[in-house]
């Protein structure tokens, strides 16, 4: 036969398991919960760098990107440095800004005659120079020049707050005279002739 004291205990022990259960269960939900919002952190980080990486391709592609003129063909917010995306397909391109700085020339390196491939590539042969600077032909500099150009890349979701930033250097073949523009010739950023 059961007493009142017996049905007491019984309820303490069963009211002390159901906290424990429920104890373990918010755990576990706030664990989940913090896998999720790690996960989707890393997803938007992974999307906000592969937009701005596909806005660094667009931009190269853009004539007179790399003279400091425009990155885009068709900018955000006022500037030409400046795109922005549509992520969401709504038919809004708010989704993702993404911005670039200027090319900076970091080195210019004069390309030499010999080092041209004049009879296989048709960019190539327009670089050669039949300037007469006292030395062989083959061994005085073309009309164009290998640069390295640094370009920071800043893409940015307005909602969420994720940031990406990438620095990405370019090395271009380019005429001499873009790179005497671009890069200041008289400040050793250059590799003389």
């Amino acid at each position: 036969m059961k007493t009142a004291r017996d049905a007491g205990f019984v309820l303490i022990i069963a009211l002390i398991m159901l906290a424990l259960i429920t104890l373990v269960a918010t755990v576990s939900a706030n664990i989940v919960m913090s896998n999720v919002r790690v996960v989707q952190n890393i997803e938007a980080r992974a999307a906000l760098k592969n937009v701005a990486l596909s806005a660094l391709q667009e931009a190269i592609m853009t004539d007179g990107f790399l003279i400091g003129e425009k990155a885009f063909v068709v900018g955000c917010e006022g500037s030409n440095y400046t795109r922005c995306f549509d992520l969401t397909g709504d038919g809004f391109a708010d989704d993702v800004n993404v911005s670039l700085s200027q090319p900076e020339c970091l080195k210019a390196t004069p390309v030499r005659n010999r080092e041209l491939n004049v009879f296989d590539d048709e960019d190539e042969a327009s670089c050669y120079s039949l300037k007469d600077s006292g030395e062989t032909v083959s061994a005085i500099f073309s009309d164009c020049a290998d640069a390295t150009w640094g370009v920071t890349v800043t893409a940015e979701d307005p909602v969420t707050g994720a940031l990406v930033v990438v620095r990405q250097g370019l090395t271009t073949r380019t005429a001499k005279n873009l790179i005497a523009t671009a890069c200041d010739l008289n400040s050793g950023a250059t590799d003389g002739e």
